[in-house]
């Protein structure tokens, strides 16, 4: 059995001072997080294709064995354009090349309705990555019988997700799992988009979540929070490591 677990992104300001040392530079942050976690998820790489030149240090200053997962430029999965396609996959390809693991992510948005075009269209993104991806569906229509079967067709892994409007737990060989918190107040409405990652999950929640988790039997563990707002990711993602090795 291999467990992952890590945070949605690590470059945060608001993380001085709960999770990173005051006395830190920003440019020794990565460092920090890697002697904590084993992976994580790069959200950066969702606004901008990242350079070589970027993706190799961080490839140098990882240990060895680090899982990277790229999100996957938003250009490609929220407005339908696979022409940055071939520049996001030779960015991460250095990845490999350096000896560490690579996932791709492609998180699709709620108006990603499951319709044959979107289908088509996500089964020829899917086959022009050679490399492990995840997909994350964020529309409920998504989470039926088929899911799995078209997981497997298409060669990706479901995304299992933890959120104040939809709660899914997908027993996959290899289960991806993504904490958003659970605050469904600030939700769908909210004056910054941060506002909707403020929560810290409580003890008792988590024991719970890993109960289930563990009840998939699955062989492989890829569990990321994204609830970054002021470190509570990072605080809730070190719980759970406790939790999981003590349950």
């Amino acid at each position: 059995m291999e467990l992952r677990v890590g945070t949605s992104g690590f470059s945060y300001q608001d993380w001085v001072g709960t999770v990173y040392p005051e006395t830190l530079k920003k440019t020794q942050w990565f460092d920090y997080y890697a002697t904590v976690f084993n992976t994580v998820e790069i959200n950066s790489s969702f606004y901008a294709i990242p350079s070589k030149k970027t993706i190799d240090s961080l490839c140098r200053r990882a240990p060895k064995g680090f899982l990277f997962t790229m999100k996957v430029y938003q250009e490609i999965t929220h407005k339908g354009n696979t022409e940055p396609l071939t520049q996001m996959l030779d960015a991460v390809s250095t990845i490999p090349e350096n000896g560490h693991s690579l996932m791709l992510l492609l998180q699709f948005p709620y108006s990603f309705h499951k319709t044959p075009e979107n289908i088509s269209y996500l089964q020829k993104v899917l086959e022009a990555i050679p490399f492990e991806k995840a997909v994350e569906m964020r529309h409920p229509a998504w989470f039926d019988e088929d899911l799995v079967r078209i997981s497997q067709d298409f060669g990706f892994v479901p995304v299992s997700l933890d959120s104040p409007y939809l709660k899914k737990i997908i027993p996959t060989q290899t289960l991806y799992m993504r904490f958003h918190g659970r605050n469904t107040e600030k939700w769908w409405q909210h004056e910054e988009a941060y506002e909707r990652y403020d929560y810290l999950y409580s003890e008792q929640e988590l024991t719970e979540l890993v109960k289930e988790i563990k009840e998939t039997r699955s062989d492989r563990y890829l569990l990321y929070f994204n609830n970054h707002y002021q470190g509570k990711a990072f605080k809730n993602a070190q719980m759970l490591l406790g939790l999981w090795n003590t349950d």
